[in-house]
C-alpha cells in the first residue's frame, strides 16, 4: 500500500508553537467543547479534519487556480497518535484506489495547516498526475511545495476562521545536510541495537532501514521545492500533472525552467 509519510526526520513542523498560537488553538477546542465536540471521539476529529481539507481545497482554488470537486477529495480517517499523517491513494497490489484517504493521528495535525497542505500537494500530485510508477523525490518536492504555498497565503488569511491552523507561523523550512545525517546516524545506531536484542531482521529493523534510505531523497525533494519561486508559476494544475522525467529536468537543476507554466 502507498502511503506518504513525513520523514521522522525534524522538518520544521515539529517546532515549538508560539504562546498565542497555544492560546489561540486552546480557545477555538474550548468553545467547540462547549458545542459537544468531543477531541477524543476519533469520528467527531475526522469530521472536523474533513471540513478543513474542504476549506483548504477551496482555498487553494481561489489562490492558485487548482480545481478538485469536493465529492474527489480524499476522506480523512483518524489512526493512533503515534502513526504519521499520510495520504494513501494505492490498494495492496499497488492499483489506483477510486477513494483516496488522508489519515491523521489527532487533533493536533487536523489544527495544522503546514502539515495538512502538504499531505493535500500529495493528494493533488496523486489526482492530476500522469499514471506513472511512484518516486519518492518528486512526490517530496510536490508535498514541500504544498508547504510552501500555505506559508504564501499565511498574510491574506492571518485574521480569518483559518487563524487557528497556524504553527510556528506557517514557516516551511527544509532540515540541514547536517541534521539529516545526524538523523541518519542516530536510526543506524537503533538498527544496531535492534538486531542485538532479536538476533535477526525483525519488521522493525526492515522499517528503520526504509527510514534511513529515504532520509536524503526526502531531504533533496524538499531542497529542490525550496529553490522554486512560485511568484513564476500560474498553472499550477501543469505542474503537478508534470510526468516525473520533466519535473526533474526542469526543477533538479541550478537553472529552473517556468517556461508554459
Amino acid at each position: 500500500m502507498k502511503e506518504f509519510k513525513p520523514t521522522t526526520l525534524p522538518l520544521g513542523s515539529d517546532r515549538e508553537t508560539t504562546k498565542q498560537q497555544k492560546e489561540e488553538k486552546q480557545t477555538f477546542l474550548e468553545d467547540l467543547a462547549k458545542d459537544g465536540f468531543d477531541v477524543n471521539n476519533k469520528e467527531n476529529v475526522a469530521t472536523l479534519g474533513q471540513m478543513v481539507v474542504v476549506k483548504l481545497n477551496e482555498l487553494f482554488s481561489q489562490k492558485y487556480g487548482i480545481n478538485v470537486p469536493e465529492d474527489k477529495l480524499p476522506i480523512v480517517f483518524i489512526k493512533e497518535e503515534s502513526a504519521p499523517s499520510h495520504v494513501v491513494y494505492n490498494d495492496k497490489e499497488g492499483k489506483k484506489m477510486k477513494t483516496t484517504t488522508i489519515q491523521l493521528p489527532g487533533i493536533d495535525s487536523v489544527l495544522n495547516g503546514n502539515n495538512l497542505a502538504e499531505e493535500i500537494a500529495h493528494f493533488y500530485r496523486f489526482y492530476f498526475e500522469p499514471d506513472e510508477p511512484d518516486e519518492i523525490i518528486t512526490d517530496e518536492f510536490f508535498g514541500f511545495l504544498g508547504r510552501k504555498l500555505w506559508e504564501k497565503m499565511l498574510p491574506d488569511i492571518s485574521n480569518t476562521e483559518f487563524s487557528v491552523l497556524v504553527d510556528d507561523n506557517g514557516k516551511a523550512e527544509v532540515p540541514s545536510k547536517k541534521e539529516v545525517l545526524h538523523a541518519s546516524s542516530l536510526i543506524r545506531q537503533i538498527i544496531k541495537l535492534e538486531k542485538q536484542l532479536v538476533r535477526e531482521e525483525s519488521d522493525e529493523i526492515k522499517k528503520f532501514k526504509e527510514q534511513r534510505k529515504n532520509a536524503i531523497i526526502y531531504q533533496r525533494g524538499y531542497g529542490y521545492a525550496d529553490k522554486v519561486d512560485l511568484e513564476k508559476i500560474h498553472d499550477w494544475q501543469k505542474l503537478f500533472s508534470m510526468p516525473n522525467s520533466e519535473v526533474r529536468k526542469r526543477f533538479f537543476t541550478s537553472n529552473l525552467d517556468y517556461s508554459g507554466l
